[in-house]
C-alpha cells in the first residue's frame, strides 16, 4: 500500500499535536493540584470536566464558573 505523503505529514503533525495536548494536560493538572484540588473531581467525565478540554471541547469557562461557584 502507497500511502500519500499529505497522509504521512498529516499523521505526524497529529502525534506532535497529541504530544504536546500531553504536556499541556499535565500542567494544568499540576496546577490545580497544587492548588488543593483533587484532581479525580476535576475530571469527573461530567461534560464539563478538564478531560473536556482534551476531547477538543473548550469548556473552560464553563468549567472555571463551577470552581467558583464551589
Amino acid at each position: 500500500m502507497i500511502v500519500p505523503k499529505k497522509i504521512i505529514n498529516k499523521m505526524h503533525q497529529l502525534a506532535r499535536l497529541s504530544a504536546k495536548a500531553g504536556e499541556l494536560s499535565l500542567e494544568i493538572d499540576e496546577y490545580f493540584i497544587n492548588q488543593g484540588y483533587n484532581i479525580e473531581e476535576l475530571r469527573d467525565g461530567d461534560g464539563c470536566s478538564l478531560e473536556e478540554l482534551e476531547y477538543g471541547n473548550d469548556v473552560t469557562e464553563k468549567f472555571l464558573t463551577r470552581l467558583e461557584e464551589e
